[in-house]
């Protein structure tokens, strides 16, 4: 099953000078031998393998490199075998999977679930209807829009948007004839989608406050899972010494901090193609390296969020975003950037603010800067909050004074 669009990735990677752990997800295996991996973060090692012998596929999930948990497991069907697993999204230490089936009953339908692999424990729900959009929240919440109930692959009014929190409770946001199914989005702390063509909005904050990842859709081929498969991100990208903060199927990210010159560097290959230099800055001459910058990845397109709080008065936030299929880069972005996200056609949408000695000064604005053309102001004021922004499709949308907000995005 295939949903319209992918998600984005947040990889805040950054950690204390000359530090790193003793593993990392990139070096450690995850899973039998012979299972496949299809997603790398810094945190995070996902792999998979169809037992042809036993007819039975699993997903694997390992937290910071260590012991290996299943994710998924499931029995291939009979007469057409293993199907290639299910859809996948990472959030931080959570790993969570929908899988559509009709293949072994009369009665279709759909199982879902979220594995938090930093607490070994999972919760599931399942059900005869199908997903329209899914996407997990920062604290592991599973959000998804559906239309009703039905065993024959039927999507139909009344549209739901339902949820799934890693205790196992589910909850329903909404349900309605006017709900639009594709217009679901989550940010870092809120879930949005329209009714009537109006944004409405549902707090998924984590009830912690601790930090809120944003998710990515893990891109693989999962129609081809065989280990012999080709996998067009693996191959080496820049230097040996270079470490992988990203991999999926179609990008590989790596890093890596030259201690004799004093300075970061981040490369990027799109499906196993010729490395770009995508970020090279000198450290601070105080503290050293403090690690690469944010990552976010949504298809080939790149965004680096870099700071330069700590190189001297002023400071502030870039943004660079990079095309790798094509070779091309936009430099931009200014001030202090609070939230960003990219749409599939190349748009990085960010909030920002002024910057005074690394400190935010409002108003913030909701901007928009297509890679190929100048930036637009979606929205501004004292009262935006600069952490909801969240971006699905060609739309936009945030937080003014606790009211959703949305644009079309150019």
């Amino acid at each position: 099953m295939r949903w319209l669009a992918g998600l984005a990735l947040l990889l805040l990677v950054c950690g204390a000078p000359g530090t790193a752990p003793a593993k990392s997800p990139a070096e450690a295996r995850c899973g039998p031998s012979g299972a496949r991996t299809v997603l790398i973060t810094d945190e995070v090692r996902v792999a998979y393998k169809a037992d042809n012998y036993s007819n039975v596929e699993r997903v694997y999930g390992c937290w910071l490199g260590g012991r290996t948990q299943v994710v998924y497991d499931e029995s291939c069907d009979d007469d057409t075998g293993c199907y290639g697993g299910p859809e996948l999204w990472v959030a931080g230490r959570y790993v969570a999977y929908a899988n559509f089936d009709c293949l072994r009953a009369q009665a279709c339908g759909t199982v879902l679930g979220v594995r938090d692999l930093a607490a070994r424990r999972s919760s599931q729900h399942a059900g005869p209807f199908s997903i329209w959009r899914l996407d997990i929240g920062s604290d592991g919440t599973l959000v998804w829009t559906r239309g009703a109930d039905s065993t024959f692959q039927e999507s139909k009014p009344p549209w739901r948007v339902e949820a799934l929190r890693p205790s196992g409770e589910f909850v329903r946001l909404d349900e309605s004839p006017d709900v639009d199914p594709a217009s679901l989005a989550v940010s870092r702390t809120a879930a949005y989608w329209t009714r009537a063509g109006s944004p409405q909005v549902g707090s998924i904050a984590p009830a912690d406050g601790g930090p809120v990842p944003q998710s990515h859709r893990v891109t693989w081929h999962a129609a081809e899972a065989a280990p012999v498969d080709k996998r067009p991100a693996r191959g080496r990208c820049g230097p040996r010494s270079a470490r992988t903060v990203f991999l999926d199927d179609d990008v590989r990210v790596t890093y890596r901090t030259d201690i004799d010159s004093e300075e970061d560097f981040v490369w990027g290959c799109w499906r196993g193609r010729r490395e770009q230099l995508l970020f090279n800055e000198l450290c601070d001459s105080h503290i050293g390296c403090s690690g690469p910058p944010g990552l976010e990845v949504q298809g080939r397109y790149v965004a680096l969020l870099s700071t330069g709080c700590t190189s001297g008065a002023g400071g502030g936030t870039r943004v660079d975003l990079h095309d790798l299929a094509r070779r091309r880069v936009k430099k931009g972005g200014g001030g202090h950037v609070g939230e960003l996200g990219i749409t599939t056609k190349g748009t990085v949408v960010y909030s920002a603010a002024g910057d005074s000695y690394c400190q935010p000064q409002p108003p913030w604005s909701v901007i928009a800067a297509p890679i190929a053309s100048g930036s637009v102001t979606l929205g501004s004021g004292n009262d935006v909050h600069p952490g909801s922004l969240a971006v699905v499709g060609a739309r936009a949308y945030w937080l003014r004074g606790g009211t959703p907000q949305s644009a079309q995005v150019p």
